[in-house]
């Protein structure tokens, strides 16, 4: 197939202008032959043979593009949007469950507290893909508009375990308690929150066990919505002036204290 022109590299250039002079211009008309017109040498010598041989193959690739385009090439970026579209709908159609669970519409995000299904699975997954990088904020960039980050149940028993070595150990992340710590989060509660309350009963000596009863706090009790808001508001803090504080009350009625 005839062509009108091709692309001349420096390459070519470089590696022909060392060759002698006298089969430079040979080497320059058999390469334009191949290149415009298809023609391969069948008389060439071998210094004129062995730089055809090594530019051949990059002709050839132009050649391969330039038939390509000429049937079609690239598609334009109305056509590649369109198919992106399709494909999207396809996908969503697929995915059906996700709007029936609050994943992908934004209004019933709210409901459960996920920005997407892979947040989702990542919460039900406790031992897989931590998430450690949560604002202390409670968002990215400190917008009070934006959602949350969600954390998962994981990251908070870590938590537990490293600010609250004095209490009993978690041995298993039970669906319960990821509905508890997930119940906590969606009433406003941050990875912050979870830490400063694990630290505050730490430093309780009431919470710790130091009442007439001997009864010690654990994870379960710190998780009720009744019993986290009271340990932040330092309640059971030693200097907090009360009968928690001091040690001497000791009612526990299996709920809240």
């Amino acid at each position: 197939m005839e062509r009108d022109s091709f692309v001349f590299y420096r390459s070519f250039y470089e590696a022909i202008r060392r060759q002698p002079k006298k089969v430079q211009a040979d080497i320059y008309n058999t390469i334009a032959d191949y290149a415009l017109n298809g023609t391969e040498p069948t008389q060439a010598s071998d210094a004129v043979l062995s730089i055809f041989l090594l530019i051949k193959p990059q002709i050839d690739a132009n050649n391969h593009r330039y038939t390509a385009g000429k049937k079609g090439g690239r598609p334009s970026k109305t056509d590649s949007n369109k198919k992106e579209e399709k494909t999207k709908t396809v996908d969503s159609e697929k995915e059906g469950k996700t709007e029936t669970y609050g994943f992908e519409k934004e209004e019933k995000t709210e409901t459960y507290g996920f920005e997407n299904r892979a947040e989702k699975d990542a919460f039900e997954k406790p031992n897989e893909n931590i998430n450690e990088n949560v604002n202390e904020n409670g968002n990215e960039n400190g917008n009070e508009n934006e959602k949350p980050k969600t954390i998962t149940a994981s990251t908070v028993v870590a938590a537990y375990h490293r600010l609250c070595p004095s209490f009993p150990a978690v041995k298993v992340i039970s669906d319960k308690r990821k509905k508890a710590i997930h119940a906590r989060f969606n009433s406003g509660y941050t990875l912050t929150d979870f830490e400063q309350a694990f630290t505050k009963a730490e430093r309780s000596r009431f919470l710790r066990g130091g009442n007439k009863n001997n009864w010690q706090a654990d994870f379960d009790w710190l998780m009720k919505d009744g019993n986290l808001p009271k340990v932040l508001e330092g309640k059971y803090d030693d200097d907090s002036g009360t009968d928690y504080g001091r040690g001497e009350e000791g009612r526990y009625d299996g709920t809240v204290l």
